[in-house]
């Protein structure tokens, strides 16, 4: 039975004990997607990072916000990304 809790990680923690081979496909996608290519990690996170803004899905913010650090996002392109997710909301109002 899966357990509530307020940390995503530790619910996707469960769910991959419950569901290895899903939620490993899942975290092989991310790692494929999310890594350097012809546009570098960092802006792929920020991406991300502004549609989870888009969809309000706060547990997703959090850590792309957290991954896009790991990747060395400066705070003056974390501000910029959010800055342009604040305009895809203001659209719906």
């Amino acid at each position: 039975m899966i357990q509530e809790t307020n940390a995503p990680n530790g619910l996707f923690a469960e769910l991959r004990k419950l569901s290895p081979v899903v939620t490993g496909g899942l975290l092989r996608m991310r790692q494929q997607a999310y890594r350097d290519g012809a546009v570098a990690a960092k802006y792929k996170l920020l991406t991300v990072m502004t549609i989870s803004i888009a969809i309000r899905c706060e547990p997703c913010i959090r850590a792309y916000v957290k991954m896009a650090q790991a990747k060395d996002v400066s705070q003056d392109e974390l501000i910029e990304f959010l800055e342009v997710a604040m305009t895809m909301l203001s659209e719906e109002q």
